[in-house]
């Protein structure tokens, strides 16, 4: 069983390169907006393709109008500009240590609002994630430029953009929904 394990490092290799493809994008002159609003077409033509091809229908009933709305912002709109804007002033690297937050800003939420246990080993994970971001902004030897570090807080913002859209998702998805269409939709 090969074939889970490498549509893993596919997709690792993918998600780990877009960041660098996205600085290539703007160097390269393309404006942030413009990839923010292609990027997702994109992939909602893709999705709903697929979803036209295996004869399955996009819902819009009310509850999933909403959380297309709610996740396409949280999950696309918002985080694609931000990141786009953010790439010109800062690394590929350090962005992908930001979106790296987004795990450690989702359990930090799930437990305060009680969908998810604490854990001390989790907490000290969490812990370990935060010092890291200080480490990564606090120094001023760790920057190139530290007129980056706004957009570090940006970055991060975004980040916490993905948070909100994991906990939509857990709070509002209809159980047994199929996630394919919900992405299409979204997007």
């Amino acid at each position: 069983r090969i074939w889970p394990w490498l549509l893993l490092l596919v997709l690792g290799v993918a998600w780990g390169g877009s960041f660098s493809l996205a600085k290539i994008a703007m160097e390269g002159g393309a404006h942030p907006l413009g990839v923010a609003y292609w990027q997702p077409l994109i992939g909602a033509a893709v999705l709903i393709s697929f979803s036209i091809v295996t004869r399955q229908s996009l819902p819009l009933r009310r509850n999933y109008l909403f959380i297309y709305l709610l996740c396409g912002l949280l999950g696309s709109v918002v985080p694609g500009i931000v990141y786009f804007y953010a790439i010109i002033h800062i690394s590929p690297g350090v962005l992908a240590i930001t979106v790296a937050t987004v795990p450690i800003m989702t359990y930090i939420a799930a437990t305060l609002i009680k969908i998810e246990r604490r854990s001390f080993l989790r907490m000290l994970g969490v812990s370990f994630g935060l010092l890291s971001i200080v480490l990564l902004v606090a120094p001023t030897e760790s920057l190139p430029d530290r007129s980056a570090v706004p957009w570090i807080f940006a970055a991060i913002f975004a980040a916490a953009c993905y948070t909100g859209e994991n906990l939509v998702i857990a709070l509002r998805l209809p159980e047994g929904t199929n996630t394919f269409l919900v992405l299409g939709g979204m997007l």
